[in-house]
């Protein structure tokens, strides 16, 4: 399970930085999925092929960074390229050899989950923000 947390970590993150544009909840949902399911299939690969080597985690979230820099510029079609980006990590990390397909289920699960809490996290944060700078309002009475 705690292989499951750190493999779906990066999927809270991206999500978190992907929710302050003010995703609709249908985009959330597919995005959410997306995470999920391309976690599951790249762990899927990840055990077919064990000799995989392991990609930093560094040139993953900087290739996020990148895209997540380019949706805002260019195309939000953008961002349905992050899940696929974040599943790399799982490729190499997995469940391991020898788990059950009810194990890459749930971590596929996990990861959704998470990317769901880091949209949530997003709009947590952004009502925050609106609250703390909001303009001040004037103390003086009309009339």
């Amino acid at each position: 399970m705690i292989g499951g947390i750190s493999l779906g970590y990066d999927s809270l993150l991206a999500c978190c930085a992907a929710g302050m544009g003010r995703p609709t909840h249908v985009r959330i949902g597919w995005l959410a999925t997306a995470c999920g399911l391309c976690d599951a299939g790249a762990t899927t690969l990840g055990q077919a092929f064990p000799q995989l080597p392991a990609l930093p985690v560094n040139v993953s979230y900087l290739g996020c960074a990148i895209l997540l820099g380019l949706a805002t510029q260019y195309s939000r079609r953008l961002i349905w390229a992050l899940p696929v980006l974040l599943c790399l990590d799982n490729l190499a990390g997995g469940v391991g050899p020898g788990h059950r397909w009810a194990d890459v289920a749930a971590l596929g699960l996990w990861s959704a989950a998470m990317a769901l809490c880091g949209f949530a996290l997003a709009s947590l944060l952004r009502r925050c923000a609106e609250i703390a700078f909001q303009p001040a309002r004037s103390a003086a009475p009309r009339s």
